[in-house]
């Protein structure tokens, strides 16, 4: 098997230390005075998160679209918003009306750099477990993004599960071309030339110990504090693996400053505690230590979230009103905020702030 250079590390949070390999397999051990867990999440599918090196998604992500070129079907499994984005990029791509050469020209869309599928049409097949896509959101959302893809010659199923999904080898298909194989909850199996798994995510924690998790493998957090309280003092969890987190961007761009205050307070609390001499009246330590104020996260009740999946828009809320389909393809069709990826990376801001 070959070696991606990432190892599991081992965390002992009586010890303080962590415990990993190099990409030359040799052990090295961090002491830590302070930690964050800050791990994320994976996707089933490997198209859609990092799975180990980030040389893995580009090489599934070349893959795909390889196989996309002369692929005549594909099955998309999940009816939330990242099963909603996908069908409706690859059917506004390949089912939808092109531009005319003359308005893509004037709007700046053609790249002669991105060498793009040809546009054979597709049949495209949603998966969906509920009775309406996007169930998280007012029911309206859901069957106004069912009826933009159907437009676009989307099949909708509800109602349905997968259950397994296997490959057939080139030489047991009609085609001679390799086929997924959705197995589903319905007892019926559905073939095609390329399937992508949008089935929520899963923490990556799997190298922690159980008492720090909870049922579902995420980080047991103080729900405003954001302390692992489990696993000792001065240790944290911030974004997709802590249980505090609904998944969404706000989540961790909202929390950071207050995990930031929070163990800074803990560090100086831990600093005090070592200069001053053992407890005692009149030692003064008890008011420095009250001075420390700490700061509480509390969730975006906003829920804001924005789905393109047509050529010119989607379905979106923001502040709890409906965002027309034009303004999420402003918002965030045009680009998917790629254009905002430095002054994440250099910056740390929001893609989704207001002010960036």
């Amino acid at each position: 098997m070959e070696d991606t250079g990432y190892h599991e590390p081992t965390v002992s949070t009586t010890t303080e230390k962590i415990t990993t390999k190099t990409k030359d397999s040799r052990t090295k051990t961090l002491i830590y005075h302070a930690l964050i867990f800050a791990t994320g999440s994976s996707t089933d599918s490997p198209l859609l998160s990092l799975h180990g090196a980030h040389e893995n998604t580009l090489a599934a992500l070349k893959d795909f679209h390889k196989r996309l070129r002369n692929a005549n079907s594909i099955i998309i499994v999940g009816g939330g918003a990242s099963g909603v984005e996908t069908a409706g990029q690859l059917a506004a791509y390949f089912n939808g009306t092109p531009s005319k050469p003359v308005l893509t020209l004037l709007l700046g869309l053609r790249n002669k750099a991105v060498d793009l599928p040809a546009r054979k049409p597709k049949a495209i097949t949603l998966v969906s477990g509920h009775d309406r896509l996007l169930p998280k959101l007012a029911p309206k959302f859901g069957l106004e993004a069912e009826a933009k893809l159907r437009r676009n010659n989307v099949h909708v199923l509800h109602k349905v599960r997968m259950v397994a999904a296997t490959e057939a080898a080139a030489a047991a298909t009609a085609t001679g071309q390799k086929m997924a194989c959705c197995h589903l909850s319905n007892e019926t199996t559905m073939a095609a030339d390329l399937f992508v798994a949008c089935t929520g995510v899963k923490p990556n924690t799997s190298f922690l110990p159980a008492a720090l998790v909870d049922a579902a493998g995420y980080v047991e957090t103080h729900p405003s504090t954001l302390r692992a309280e489990q696993a000792g003092p001065r240790v944290y969890a911030v974004g997709d693996c802590a249980a505090y987190s609904r998944k969404r961007t706000a989540d961790v761009y909202d929390a950071v400053p207050v995990l930031l205050h929070n163990l800074r307070n803990d560090l100086l609390a831990h600093e005090l505690r070592l200069q001053y001499p053992p407890a005692g009246e009149g030692t003064g330590l008890q008011d420095r230590l009250e001075e420390l104020v700490d700061k509480h996260f509390s969730p975006n009740p906003d829920g804001a979230l924005l789905l393109p999946c047509t050529k010119w828009g989607g379905v979106g809320t923001l502040f709890n009103f409906r965002v027309p389909g034009a303004l999420v393809y402003l918002l965030k069709g045009r680009d998917y905020k790629v254009g905002k990826a430095k002054g994440v990376v250099e910056r740390g801001s929001n893609p989704y702030g207001m002010a960036e």
